[in-house]
């Protein structure tokens, strides 16, 4: 087999299998940060995405859990979490890829650096450090 047709089925296979893998190797590296400003008790935070489970986590006031990855080649990585601060929750997404859709030639990304405030009151995002922040959910 030519050395490009070689290539193109290594690009099938792993893409078939749903490895991640980033695009390019160099870049895209993709960050979530959430910081507890709820005062009080500490919440309990637990992220995953389809293939990753990190675990579940307790951020005390003003402490931060972070976690970055790489997307993988098919643009289908999402992470979601589950928070907890005494008898409230709240479960989202916190970073999803969108495309490329056909005919575009770049993907649509939340943010590179996705920041989450978790106070009393709400929720909120910011795109990066310094905000401005953004209320995207309430506790429940």
């Amino acid at each position: 087999m030519a050395p490009k047709g070689t290539l193109l089925v290594m690009v099938m296979v792993l893409s078939a299998s749903g490895m991640t893998m980033a695009w390019p190797p160099w870049k895209d590296h993709m960050s979530v940060n959430i910081i507890n400003d709820v005062g009080g008790d500490p919440i309990s935070v637990h992220c995953k995405s389809g293939d990753t489970d990190l675990g579940q986590h307790t951020v005390f006031m003003h402490q931060t859990f972070g976690f970055g990855f790489y997307p993988n080649f098919g643009g289908t990585t999402q992470f979601w979490c589950t928070f907890n601060w005494g008898s409230k929750w709240q479960s989202f997404t916190v970073w999803k890829d969108i495309g490329p859709f056909p005919g575009e030639k770049s993907r649509k990304r939340p943010c590179d650096q996705c920041v989450y405030m978790v106070r009393a009151d709400a929720f909120w995002r910011s795109e990066g450090p310094g905000g401005p922040f953004t209320q995207i959910a309430q506790w429940k």
